[in-house]
């Protein structure tokens, strides 16, 4: 069973302030392909919370 991902109210305007920097700056695709990234991992994470532990003992 995956966890429920929250943000606050402060990161999840950060986040998108952050998205729409990348997008002035390098493009839509550049910022989108970013932004899918952050959610695919948190996807991840959601589903395998420890995974994260296989790359801090390597």
């Amino acid at each position: 069973m995956a966890l429920k991902i929250s943000w606050s109210e402060k990161a999840g305007k950060s986040f998108e302030n952050i998205i729409e920097y990348l997008e002035l700056e390098f493009g839509y695709q550049v910022a989108n392909s970013i932004a899918r990234d952050i959610y695919h991992t948190l996807e991840i994470l959601s589903v395998f919370p420890d995974a994260d532990d296989n790359f801090k003992n390597k």
